[in-house]
């Protein structure tokens, strides 16, 4: 006979609906909990095209993917989910 209690869920979960808060751009966040139990809290900050080179970085020791390598066309797969799971 088959439980009807659910199983628990492992690994990440994105429920951007459950964590996202809607509100400004400038005060939108999203909480993560990681592993550990720890929460992160991400905030949604906009950067102008214009700035995008010299207010943002990448860290090659956490990021080491090839910068050049990320085109339009590399990342059409993911980038309709990027304004849904990430900051």
């Amino acid at each position: 006979m088959m439980s009807n209690e659910r199983r628990k869920t492992i690994g990440r979960q994105l429920n951007t609906q459950a964590s996202m808060v809607e509100m400004t751009d400038t005060q939108r966040s999203q909480v993560f909990t990681l592993k550990t139990g720890r929460k992160i809290t991400f905030r949604f900050v906009r950067v102008p095209a214009s700035d995008v080179e010299s207010k943002t970085f990448v860290n090659q020791e956490t990021n080491g993917r090839d910068q050049l390598a990320l085109t339009r066309e590399s990342l059409k797969s993911i980038i309709q989910t990027i304004k849904f799971q990430q900051f």
